[in-house]
């Protein structure tokens, strides 16, 4: 999700609502059939909700199974990484498409396509309309030079002596250097695009004080100090990379509530609110610039309430969001007001009805098969008004006032 200028919220359609992927068997192993899996389109809500967009979203531009990228530039064109169809998608602000369209729906080949987009992941614009995009499954990250399809500078490869491990997030400073999340080793690269000899990152930090693969960070923000906060999802825990301590990381729960982190986001008073993914819920923690509420100084206290232990089933409790309206959330984000939206992108409990799923045409399913998935689509965004500190947009470098 991304929110514009006006304050429209954007977000890509990952999932197709309320649908479970379809298994194929393939050579005897059932697998998602990514027809089925991936959504198309592109939404935007005005900042009551109320859809900007037709029902099925804006389908041009190649849109086809997005993932966690969706930015914003200063003319208001949207820029959505394709994770299923290894592109990029540019739509003007009324969603009509810049890059190329599909040839056909539920295909792959439209959007800017480079042969070193590989499972775009992540997204994310500075100020001079460089478009940066993280390759989880390249282990690179390309960047569209001034927002030009035809120049694409890419990081990473086997020339680089420190690379990266499944990039996922991504996220800058003040300084313009780019920072990225490495799902796949529990660390953080850095990459400086002014000074910087070879495509290359300049240094990699370690999130923990020990190789931890498992930790799988995914969001990443920079605040306004220039710290790095970062999601880690598989520990159920938030990172922090102190600028004055030159990046040595510190690692916290957030008072035990937090379940798996997905998205992180910094609001105008400079302190984080996490999308809890597992947790179904929104948290708040407290910044690294002591702007805390009821005497909470030290970064990352829990600013959110506490809650009562099992208040909404997993043993843990608190945050905002035990009135069930929240399913799996992934990305957070802060609009102009102080509005808090989350995305329900996944719902991964008991609410996935057996049959639910709804094949594209010439494609069936059966009940058995629907069992064995572990998830469905989750049915939209949810905000939360005015709760943050004011965040101006599109978010474009670190947070900053309206």
């Amino acid at each position: 999700m991304s929110v514009d200028a006006d304050g429209n919220l954007w977000t890509n359609n990952n999932f197709i609502p309320g649908s479970q992927s379809i298994l194929a068997d393939v050579g005897g192993v059932l697998v998602p059939d990514p027809l089925a899996y991936n959504g198309t389109g592109v939404t935007k809500l005005d900042s009551n909700g109320a859809p900007l967009s037709p029902a099925t979203g804006f389908l041009g531009g190649g849109t086809f199974a997005a993932a966690f990228g969706v930015a914003i530039d200063r003319r208001g064109h949207v820029f959505i990484g394709n994770f299923g169809g290894d592109s990029l998608t540019e739509l003007r602000p009324d969603g009509t498409p810049v890059s190329p369209d599909s040839s056909y729906a539920y295909s792959s080949n439209g959007g800017y396509r480079n042969r070193r987009f590989k499972d775009p992941q992540s997204v994310i614009i500075d100020g001079d309309g460089n478009i940066r995009v993280t390759n989880i499954g390249g282990n690179t990250v390309s960047q569209l030079v001034g927002g030009d399809p035809s120049n694409v500078l890419t990081w990473g490869g086997g020339d680089c002596t420190i690379g990266f491990a499944q990039p996922w997030g991504i996220a800058s400073d003040q300084r313009g250097r780019i920072w990225v999340t490495n799902f796949g080793s529990d660390s953080v690269s850095v990459i400086d695009p002014g000074t910087s000899s070879r495509p290359c990152p300049i240094a990699t930090y370690p999130l923990s004080g020990r190789p931890d693969p498992g930790a799988q960070p995914q969001g990443i923000a920079v605040d306004m100090d220039g710290n790095v906060w970062v999601a880690r999802n598989g520990r159920g825990s938030i990172a922090l990379l102190e600028a004055s301590r030159g990046f040595a990381p510190k690692t916290f729960r957030a008072g035990g509530t937090t379940v798996a982190p997905w998205g992180i986001a910094i609001d105008g008073a400079n302190n984080v609110w996490v999308a809890d993914f597992f947790g179904k819920r929104i948290l708040n923690l407290c910044g690294a610039s002591a702007n805390c509420p009821f005497g909470k100084q030290r970064p990352g206290a829990r600013i959110s309430p506490p809650g009562r232990r099992g208040a909404d089933g997993d043993g843990k409790g608190g945050g905002y969001g035990a009135n069930g309206a929240l399913q799996s959330i992934t990305s957070i984000n802060i609009d102009p007001a102080g509005n808090v939206w989350v995305a329900n992108n996944f719902i991964n409990d008991k609410v996935c009805l057996e049959g639910a799923a709804v094949p594209p045409s010439g494609q069936g399913s059966t009940v058995g098969e629907e069992r064995l998935q572990p998830q469905c689509g989750g049915n939209g965004a949810v905000v939360v008004f005015g709760i943050a500190g004011p965040v101006a947009a599109p978010l474009i470098g670190p947070p900053e006032h309206p």
